[in-house]
């Protein structure tokens, strides 16, 4: 039963984990847009980040050997939940690059540490291991982004698309 137990939470927050992730993404870039920031400012919130994610998966793989995979697991989630804090207050471009900052250092210490605990899982071969895995982070950015869409639309989205196919298609009947 542990051991059962320790792979559904291992499944449950690695999808979480990614389900945060998958919002975030979406979320970051309309916040920004909102905020009336330019194009480039909005990729450099985007692209930033993402080129030191190279150097901290070295640390993150380094510290999860050193530390565990367990204890830097939780050092990861412990950083998304800041970066959707700092999300919460961000006002400024330095603020959303810094939201952005920690969750790229999020993403990149999760993928090293959550494949090794998962391939220390008993059980099946590891490539089912790894493949549960991935499977369960990847139903997460899915659940993020549909969720995240489902909220940005509005509830009049459906009948507001509608109106407007109508009234289309009545003004190419009546010219």
């Amino acid at each position: 039963m542990i051991k059962s137990q320790s792979r559904l939470a291992l499944y449950a927050s690695a999808a979480l984990w990614n389900l945060s992730m998958g919002m975030f993404q979406v979320l970051i870039p309309l916040y920004a847009l909102s905020l009336g920031f330019s194009i480039v400012k909005i990729g450099t919130i985007v692209a930033l980040p993402v080129l030191g994610e190279v150097v901290a998966r070295f640390v993150g793989s380094a510290l999860s050997d050193r530390f565990g995979e367990a204890r830097i697991l939780q050092g990861c989630y412990l950083l998304m939940a800041l970066s959707g804090l700092a999300l919460l207050g961000a006002d400024s471009y330095l603020h959303l690059l810094g939201a952005q900052t920690l969750a790229n250092c999020s993403r990149s210490i999760f993928w090293s540490s959550v494949q090794s605990l998962a391939s220390q899982l008993p059980g099946a071969s590891m490539g089912k291991k790894l493949g549960l895995v991935t499977g369960s982070t990847t139903r997460g950015p899915w659940l993020g982004l549909t969720l995240v869409a489902s909220r940005r639309r509005g509830p009049d989205y459906g009948t507001a698309s509608w109106r407007r196919k109508a009234s289309s298609r009545a003004g190419r009947h009546t010219s």
